[in-house]
């Protein structure tokens, strides 16, 4: 089953800064899955969100480089993207964060994302990180696992 499949199964998933990356920079191996997955989301097929963390953490790299384009492209498409919702971290989730971290000892980085997936009401939480894996709290997918597992990723 590839990854279209396993969301199909999923009405809102959370994303983690890895996949907008990917995304951007048009990743060889995973580009097209995940283009196809952000089809979904502009489509209303799927809806999304994740923490504003993400958008630091994807400007930070055209922001050292001096490409303002590319700064301002990001910017816009986090503001505008149809179906996918940036969540600002705040008093509760940073209170679930307090826990995640504790419960899964996971840097509060990663809390905070799986937090903002969480009290958001996401279903899932999309990453190509694999220090989910004992995460009980909602349903992680690994990218990089779904695809290695999967001859077809679509």
């Amino acid at each position: 089953m590839g990854l279209i499949d396993v969301l199909s199964t999923y009405k809102r998933v959370a994303l983690d800064t890895d996949i907008f990356m990917y995304a951007f920079n048009k990743h060889p191996e995973h580009g097209q899955t995940i283009k196809k997955m952000f089809e979904l989301i502009e489509q209303g097929e799927l809806t999304a969100c994740t923490s504003t963390l993400a958008l630091s953490e994807v400007l930070i790299d055209p922001i050292q480089e001096g490409k303002h384009d590319i700064e301002k492209t990001i910017k816009l498409y986090f503001k505008h993207f149809p179906n996918l919702t940036i969540s600002p971290v705040n008093n509760e989730i940073s209170e679930r964060a307090a826990h995640l971290k504790v419960t899964h000892n996971i840097n509060v980085r990663d809390a905070l994302f799986l937090s903002t997936a969480i009290i958001s009401g996401s279903n899932a939480f999309i990453t190509t990180d694999n220090r989910f894996a004992d995460v009980t709290e909602i349903s992680c997918i690994n990218l990089n696992e779904l695809i290695s597992e999967n001859s077809e990723i679509l």
